[in-house]
């Protein structure tokens, strides 16, 4: 088979769709994502693929070759320094800077952080955190949708060098979720686009409510798809189908706003609300 790698125009064919239905079956691209055109979707879900089978670091690039097909169909198996390398690699992946932002934000939800006055879009908590990471007075006054705010946040408290480009450096609009998704499928700043069917802790999700095709929300994954999740001592228990984010600026029900409900709170979602998913450094 041809080694299918990103190029201008993207690549396509029959064969992009086997190796897609293929990245599909082992759980790294998401149901009806073989449309045939190795993109950045296809593109970052064999980097997430080849992490996880313990390919060398300086190998996990995207591209799809005869190899790591046998890999993914089980027609070859890992090396033994690969399948060590793959362990060492599951036991530190809820380490990442992600997953202890997520639980920075869990915290926040513990604590109740929401706007005061409502509907004034400034958390005073959430104020008085962005003081101490010594960013702009225009993120530390708020008065806008802070929904993207709160994850930047978080993650810079925890030494990501993501928001470190965008909040501290404004090489990007860190605020703004369809920007964070165009950049989040460049693969720029340290961001990987993610199936929503391979979300983990710590990777960010954004949403589209309208299905509309632009994002309008953004939160944390607390777990994987269908992973129970205890925070405070409230247990959330998703279905196959559903997965467990920590979330800025929504509602604590679906009664409320869902992407201006003026709370932290850990909400079950609906896979289909996903739009894209993104890993960040």
């Amino acid at each position: 088979m041809r080694t299918l790698v990103l190029a201008s125009p993207y690549m396509k064919g029959k064969d992009v769709k086997a190796a897609q239905k293929r990245l599909i079956t082992a759980g790294y691209l998401g149901k009806g994502q073989d449309d045939g055109t190795f993109g950045p979707v296809t593109g970052s879900a064999c980097v997430a693929a080849k992490w996880e089978l313990g390919y060398a670091k300086k190998h996990c690039v995207a591209s799809y070759g005869q190899q790591f097909d046998d890999l993914l169909a089980k027609r070859r198996r890992p090396t033994a320094t690969m399948r060590l390398r793959a362990r060492r690699r599951a036991a530190r992946a809820t380490q990442n800077v992600g997953a202890r932002a997520a639980d920075v934000m869990a915290g926040w939800y513990v604590g109740r952080w929401k706007e005061k006055p409502a509907g004034s879009n400034v958390v005073p908590e959430l104020q008085e955190f962005a003081r101490t990471l010594k960013i702009s007075d225009y993120y530390v006054r708020m008065g806008w949708p802070w929904c993207a705010f709160a994850v930047g946040a978080a993650a810079l408290h925890c030494g990501s060098s993501t928001f470190e480009e965008g909040l501290r450096k404004g090489k990007f609009n860190s605020l703004y979720c369809p920007e964070l998704r165009a950049v989040s499928q460049r693969g720029a700043y340290g961001m990987q686009a993610i199936s929503p069917s391979n979300l983990q802790k710590g990777h960010a999700v954004l949403f589209d409510w309208q299905k509309d095709g632009v994002a309008d929300h953004i939160g944390l994954a607390l777990g994987k798809p269908g992973q129970t999740v205890t925070v405070g001592g409230e247990k959330f228990t998703p279905t196959k189908s559903q997965i467990v984010c920590v979330e800025g600026n929504t509602a604590y029900d679906s009664k409320g706003s869902q992407s201006n409900g003026g709370c932290v709170a850990v909400r079950v979602r609906d896979l289909s609300s996903i739009q894209a998913g993104f890993s960040f450094s």
